[in-house]
C-alpha cells in the first residue's frame, strides 16, 4: 500500500491512452492475449494481459492501485476493490459476464474501498478473521485497516467464502491458487496461475518503497515463494508508481528482496530511521527497484 506516485502524471496518462486504445468488442468475455491500454473513464485504464486476465489502473488515484480480474470459462476472480473513489463493479460488468468473487489481497483502505459492491466476497482463513465475523459481517480493526493516515472510513465485510493457503480455485478450464503469505500485513494473500505462469502479489511487493509489518513473517513467505513459483514466473503488483502500464517484477526481484530481508534480520544490513505517512520506520535498500520500510510494533501499536 501507500506507494508514492504523481497525480499529474496519470491525468496526463489517461490522455495518451484515450486517444490511442479502444476497448475489446462487446461480448463479455476477456481476450487470451495481451492488448494494448485503454481508458474506461477519466478514472481508470485498463490493460488486456495474457490468457484472460485484465489489469485495472487507478490513473488518477495517487497511490495508483491495480486490480487484477482472472476469468476462467465458468467463473472470475478479482484481486482487490480498489479505494472506493470511484464505483468498481461497472468496471468489471464490462469485461466480464461471468459471476465473479473479490478476494482482497489484504485489508487496507485502498484495497476494500469498492467490496461492497460485490455479493461474493471471499477472505484468508487466517490469523482470527473468522472468529471475528459476526453473522457474516467483519469488521477491521484500525491497524488493519489504516483508513484514519488519510481519513477514510473503516467499513464493514460482508464475507461469503473463507479460502485456505494452497487452495485450489477452479475457475473453468483454469486453476488459480491461494498463497497465504504474511509480512506486508498478516493475512496478505496472492494468486498463483501456474500455467502462465504468474503471481499476483497485492502489496507484498512492487516497484518501490515497500512497507513490511514482519520482517520475519516477510522472510518465510519469501522462502515458501522461491521454492513454489518457477523461475520464469512473472509477478504483477498491486501499484504501478509511474509506469505507463502494468509494471511486472520477475523472480530475481523475489530473491533479491528474500535476500535483503534475510540481512536485515541478521544485522548485516543496516538500516536508517525514515518516516513513511507520518509512521516511524526503518528503511533499507533491496535493489535499484524496491527499498523497503519496515513497521514492525509501530502499527501494531495503532489504536482502534
Amino acid at each position: 500500500m501507500l506507494a508514492c506516485t504523481q497525480r499529474a502524471f496519470g491525468i496526463l496518462l489517461l490522455g495518451l491512452l484515450a486517444s490511442a486504445c479502444t476497448a475489446p468488442p462487446a461480448g463479455k468475455r476477456l481476450p487470451t492475449s495481451r492488448q494494448a491500454p485503454y481508458a474506461f473513464d477519466k478514472d481508470r485504464t485498463i490493460e488486456i494481459l495474457p490468457s484472460s486476465t485484465a489489469a485495472i489502473l487507478e490513473v488518477t488515484y495517487h497511490q495508483r492501485n491495480v486490480e487484477y480480474l482472472l476469468e476462467g470459462t465458468e467463473h472470475a476472480l478479482l484481486l482487490d476493490s480498489g479505494p472506493g473513489k470511484h464505483k468498481m463493479a461497472p468496471v468489471v460488468a464490462s469485461l466480464t459476464n461471468l459471476p465473479v468473487t473479490v478476494v482482497p489481497s489484504h485489508l487496507h483502505y485502498d484495497h476494500v474501498g469498492g467490496l461492497a459492491e460485490f455479493s461474493d466476497v471471499a477472505l484468508p482463513d487466517a490469523e482470527d478473521l473468522r472468529e471475528r465475523t459476526v453473522d457474516g459481517v467483519f469488521v477491521p480493526r484500525a491497524n488493519e485497516n489504516l483508513g484514519h493516515l488519510e481519513n477514510e472510513p473503516r467499513n464493514s465485510i460482508r464475507v461469503t467464502r473463507w479460502l485456505q493457503h494452497g487452495e485450489q480455485i477452479e475457475l473453468g478450464g483454469r486453476i488459480i491458487e491461494i498463497l497465504v503469505t504474511p509480512g506486508h500485513t498478516k493475512t496478505s494473500v496472492m494468486f498463483f496461475d501456474p500455467k502462465m505462469p504468474a503471481l499476483f502479489t497485492g502489496d507484498f511487493m512492487y516497484p518501490g518503497g515497500l512497507f513490511v509489518e514482519s520482517l520475519e513473517d516477510y522472510r518465510n513467505s519469501l522462502t515458501m515463494l522461491l521454492k513454489h513459483v518457477p523461475k520464469n514466473v512473472t509477478i504483477y503488483p498491486a501499484h504501478n508508481t509511474r509506469a505507463r502500464t502494468v509494471p511486472t517484477l520477475s523472480y530475481e526481484d523475489l530473491a533479491d528482496l528474500h535476500k535483503a530481508v534475510s540481512a536485515a534480520l541478521d544485522g548485516t544490513l543496516i538500516g536508517k530511521p525514515a518516516r513513511a505517512f507520518g509512521i516511524s520506520s526503518m528503511g533499507y535498500p533491496v535493489n535499484q527497484r524496491m527499498h523497503m520500510f519496515v513497521m514492525g510494533p509501530n502499527l501494531s501499536g495503532l489504536k482502534m
